[in-house]
């Protein structure tokens, strides 16, 4: 059986802190006990404990038993090249018998408190389900920017008739993060006015360092753009990626490749999410049915700091794509 936290809570009050050592066992089996399912050790290791840039994780107490959680973790954003601190919300649970709710409501309100008073964080944002959207809009303050769309088409619509040698002139896989990253973010960040810093370091964190690094890396040839794709029996996800300005034709080029060299065999579908790169949906849509999946999720944020970024983010100037959503 596990045992309470480690803290001697014996109170009758709740009361909101800080996670501590020795909260693992409780925490975990709340976690079990709201989602039925157990936590994976190595991704939440990965996600908090050995985050680069930071994370707090906060838990509400009730009679010496953890009863609710909110975490988050400190990712880097970029605002027209200026960097700073932004706060995506991470896992969240409460004991379904914890004042219906209330438990959780308590615990996440003092969480962004925190985070208001440390003044090191301009907004938080994230993409949580339509339950919890309703919750975090009514009760935290959260603002909703918009439904992503998630736009699918099926590998069997691509002309494959081109050879698999010809194809792999033009796309080169690579085993890690490669060297030239930064040099394409440093020429990326200047299309995308707001967003998170898509540096060789968050590539690294996010993806190659990720437990189980279900990714794969591809590069076109002239190392002008590049991709990084989660591909499984069903679906090829596009999930972040970077190219020159002025060269998206060499951007498309290569992505079609990928997608004919990785789906010719399965006839996966094909995922992408772009809410600002319209440009190669418009040329995908071409020769290419694209369908809309049905989503249950919104684009929301948190304003730490009033005003900094809101008119920003209402304006939907925010870029990101499925690695952002996908990173719980």
């Amino acid at each position: 059986m596990l045992q309470n936290s480690s803290n001697t809570e014996n109170a009758s009050t709740f009361r909101v802190r800080d996670f501590s050592t020795g909260d693992e066992g409780p925490l975990f089996e709340l976690f079990n006990k709201s989602f039925r399912a157990p936590i994976d050790l190595p991704i939440w290791n990965w996600k908090y404990r050995d985050h680069p840039w930071g994370h707090k994780n906060t838990v509400g107490v009730l009679h010496g038993q953890i009863v609710a959680h909110y975490g988050s973790f400190f990712l880097r954003a970029q605002y027209l090249g200026n960097e700073f601190l932004v706060l995506l919300p991470g896992d969240s649970a409460a004991d379904p018998n914890a004042h219906h709710g209330l438990a959780y409501v308590k615990t996440a309100s003092q969480h962004l408190k925190e985070i208001i008073e440390s003044q090191s964080f301009e907004f938080g944002y994230g993409f949580p389900g339509n339950a919890v959207a309703g919750l975090a809009r009514l009760t935290l303050g959260y603002q909703a920017i918009e439904r992503p769309e998630l736009l699918s088409v099926s590998t069997q619509d691509f002309d494959v008739s081109e050879g698999p040698t010809a194809r792999a002139q033009n796309i080169r896989r690579h085993d890690e993060i490669p060297g030239f990253i930064d040099d394409l973010w440093t020429d990326f960040k200047k299309s995308v006015p707001l967003c998170l810093v898509r540096d060789r370091k968050y590539f690294e964190w996010r993806y190659h360092q990720k437990p189980g690094n279900a990714y794969t890396f591809y590069s076109t040839t002239d190392g002008e753009s590049f991709f990084i794709l989660k591909v499984d029996q069903e679906k090829i996800s596009l999930m972040d990626y970077l190219y020159v300005q002025g060269k998206e034709a060499s951007f498309l080029s290569g992505l079609t490749c990928i997608i004919k060299t990785l789906g010719e065999k399965n006839r996966m579908t094909f995922c992408l999410f772009p809410p600002k790169q319209k440009f190669f949906i418009r040329a995908l849509k071409k020769n290419l049915i694209l369908d809309q999946a049905p989503q249950d999720y919104l684009l929301v944020y948190y304003p730490f700091k009033k005003g900094t970024f809101e008119q920003a983010l209402k304006n939907r100037e925010l870029h990101y794509t499925l690695g952002d959503y996908d990173v719980y």
